[in-house]
């Protein structure tokens, strides 16, 4: 999404997750004064469908991030790719990308993930999918869950309330007495409570072990 702070000449700010509040909270503070900043995430990391019209209809599908769609995952690596036309509306507008030097080993990986073949790429989706409709599934046969069919990456978000459970509490009881990892909701924030977060970057057999495991759990 495309958040805009300030006045003044277009400066964008294009960023993913990892960079907390204590960061980015004075940077934003200390380049409004001066710059009209769009706080632009990228694909996979936020919506980038809304805000700045000026900006983000000319630059949006131009914004891309690598690590998800060819399991590069914790290998930032991202571009940003716009006419000149596109990065001067409606002024100026600076990418700032708040990164550092990506590492040459990362640049190699992604090289090889845009030009060699994408066989594996597509069975990799397709393999993805099948673990996801079955473990959304079998998650909502468990008592007090509802979880809704995720769009993109490889996480499921259950809500939990169901279960009477705060979120912290179930996620280390799941560890600790029925050996299911997973994070609680209120990892990502106060908002999360009520919400726990599984990856389904395992194998269906393991998946689907770890629902009836849940299940156990909550018959106790």
């Amino acid at each position: 999404m495309t958040r805009i702070v300030g006045a003044g000449p277009d400066l964008a700010l294009i960023h993913g997750w990892g960079l907390g509040s204590s960061v980015w909270q004075p940077l934003i503070a200390a380049l409004s004064r001066t710059w009209r900043v769009h706080l632009v995430d990228l694909p996979g990391y936020g919506d980038s469908s809304a805000g700045s019209p000026d900006f983000t209809q000319a630059a949006r599908d131009l914004i891309d991030a690598l690590p998800d769609p060819v399991t590069l995952c914790g290998w930032s690596l991202g571009a940003m790719l716009a006419m000149r036309a596109a990065l001067l509306v409606p002024q100026r507008v600076a990418a700032l990308l708040l990164v550092g030097a990506t590492a040459s080993f990362t640049q190699r990986a992604g090289l090889a993930a845009l030009t060699g073949p994408q066989d594996d790429v597509t069975k990799m989706v397709a393999e993805f999918k099948r673990r996801r409709d079955a473990f959304i599934a079998a998650l909502n046969t468990l008592p007090g869950f509802r979880c809704r069919m995720p769009e993109g990456a490889f996480y499921a978000f259950p809500n939990i309330t169901g279960t009477g459970l705060p979120a912290k509490q179930l996620a280390d009881d799941l560890l600790q007495r029925a050996g299911v990892a997973c994070l609680s909701g209120t990892a990502f924030g106060a908002y999360g409570e009520g919400y726990l977060r599984f990856s389904y970057a395992n194998s269906l057999e393991n998946l689907l072990e770890a629902v009836e495991r849940i299940r156990s759990f909550l018959a106790r």
